[in-house]
């Protein structure tokens, strides 16, 4: 009498080939998260200086975008950090100084980036964190440019990043 099914030995065999192909895909899928991860972080960073130039045109007033260490409280404050891990946020700017504290309206807020570094490096001698688009939609020209990169902390993925040209103040992917 035969009976049709799997040997116990055959199921191990099976099961022990699984998890040696899944041990050596494992790496590679850590990686492939890591590297969406850092570019959804770089793509959002794009947007919020797309939306910082437009809302300065249309509304026809200063925006700013600074780093936060609390971009989700009622009254968030600009870091002078050139660390933006902690988040940043989008906000009018009627104050005209380098470091607002407290700004008055904020139009949008982005959290921190967690497992991924942000950091800021500008290009010039100010060492502002501030970047602000003034109502032709131009950066205003007293802040640097500068480039933003983005990197895994574990060092996984490559580093990405986004360039703010100096004359225009418009955003552009870098690496």
């Amino acid at each position: 009498m035969k009976t049709k099914g799997f040997t116990l030995l055959e199921l191990m065999v099976t099961l022990s080939i699984l998890a040696i192909m899944m041990a050596l895909a494992f790496p590679s899928f850590s990686s492939l998260l890591i590297k969406q991860k850092i570019k959804s972080k770089r793509d959002e960073l794009m947007s919020a200086f797309q939306y910082a130039r437009t809302e300065a045109v249309t509304q026809n007033r200063s925006v700013s975008i600074c780093a936060s260490p609390n971009p989700w409280d009622s009254s968030p404050t600009c870091s002078k950090s050139t660390d933006w891990s902690t988040g940043w946020i989008v906000f009018y700017d009627s104050s005209g100084s380098s470091n607002p504290s407290v700004p008055a309206t904020i139009l949008r807020s982005y959290p921190q980036t967690e497992g991924i570094d942000v950091n800021y490096n500008t290009t010039g001698a100010a060492s502002s964190n501030l970047i602000r688009y003034v109502a032709t939609g131009m950066m205003d020209t007293t802040f640097n440019p500068g480039t933003f990169e983005f990197s895994d902390p574990k060092n996984i993925a490559s580093t990405r990043s986004v360039i703010i040209s100096p004359t225009t103040g418009q955003a552009r992917i870098g690496s």
